[in-house]
């Protein structure tokens, strides 16, 4: 864990350096080592609104491991990505009730005639792109996304930060990498009204004299309509209240929260996939009504034969993670 005496150890010998050299006065040293000390154990939280990172754990134990997956690590962010798939065919002129057809039909793709199945094995053959999302229904998600073409959905995932996302029939399943903190910024889109906003984890810097040595402005870009981004923060509302995010609903949680989950298999370093390792994200808005931060939980996860396929996803394992932040935050 967090070692907060050393931390706070080292802010007194700085404080006094500080005094020493004429910057801070010995009254406010003293007001100085008084202040008390928060420590909020939260997953990576942004403000929606200005693109501010508010919290971000980048591991379990920093003795243990340096490297921050919060930031670095790059994963499959699986069914966490289909919002940028619904939010493109919305754009394209489909609607939350246009009809996805064919689904229990749906020919092989690709050079290694791949073609996907549901995790419950289960398909209807009609669903509307709100029911699509809210069962996260990869055949429907893989159907529409040939329907839409991958070109929309490819740049529409450029404009809000996801680079480099594979032109492949599974694109629409999360099969790129990306990282918590690029897909914290990409959902900020939605309850933003479509303005992507660069993430920023400094706004200003300054120097000795108070002049302003840096200044980090928040940068924003339109890459949906106000209507896109208002259907999807409601259709992800209903993937909280009727689909696979209904664990925040059981933990008691009965304000707006909009959110998608994600299962994926976690990448090896020297390639390839682990056999027996999943990703496990869930992307979260609130409070929807009135969108004030964003949350991205992910967790890299055992899946053996003590769990179901579906106890090992993220709506089991992410999502109640991500509700306790919730609450301490709301």
């Amino acid at each position: 864990g967090a070692n907060l005496d050393g931390a706070l150890e080292r802010s007194h010998v700085v404080l006094t350096r500080m005094r020493e050299e004429g910057f801070i006065t010995e009254s406010q040293e003293r007001e100085a080592r008084r202040t008390s000390i928060r420590i909020r154990p939260y997953p990576g939280t942004s403000d929606p609104r200005t693109g501010n990172i508010l919290a971000l754990v980048g591991g379990r134990d920093f003795a243990h491991s340096q490297f921050n997956r919060a930031s670095r690590s790059r994963r499959q962010p699986g069914s966490a990505f289909k919002p940028l798939l619904f939010a493109a065919a919305l754009e394209n002129g489909y609607s939350p009730v246009s009809l996805i057809e064919g689904l229990t039909t749906i020919e092989p793709q690709g050079p290694d005639e791949w073609a996907p199945r549901n995790v419950d094995g289960e398909t209807p053959d009609v669903l509307t792109l709100r029911a699509a999302l809210i069962e996260s229904n990869n055949r429907a998600a893989s159907a529409l996304q040939q329907r839409v073409g991958s070109r929309p959905v490819l740049r529409l995932a450029s404009h809000v930060g996801l680079e480099d996302m594979p032109d492949v029939p599974s694109l629409s399943l999360g099969t790129g990498l990306v990282s918590p903190l690029e897909l914290t910024a990409a959902y900020a889109t939605f309850p933003n009204g479509g303005l992507f906003i660069a993430p920023r984890g400094i706004v200003r810097v300054l120097d000795a004299d108070g002049g302003v040595a840096l200044d980090n402005p928040m940068q924003s870009e339109r890459v949906l309509s106000v209507q896109t981004a208002f259907q999807m923060v409601s259709m992800l509302s209903d993937v909280v209240d009727r689909g696979t995010g209904q664990v925040v609903r059981r933990a008691g949680l009965a304000f707006p929260v909009a959110g998608k989950t994600g299962t994926a298999d976690k990448p090896k370093k020297s390639g390839g996939y682990y056999k027996d390792k999943v990703v496990n994200t869930f992307a979260s808005v609130f409070p929807a009504s009135n969108p004030q931060y964003v949350l991205i939980v992910t967790l890299d996860e055992p899946q053996d034969d003590t769990l179901s396929e579906t106890r090992g996803t993220a709506g089991w394992t992410a999502v109640p993670v991500a509700a306790e932040s919730i609450r301490r935050v709301a």
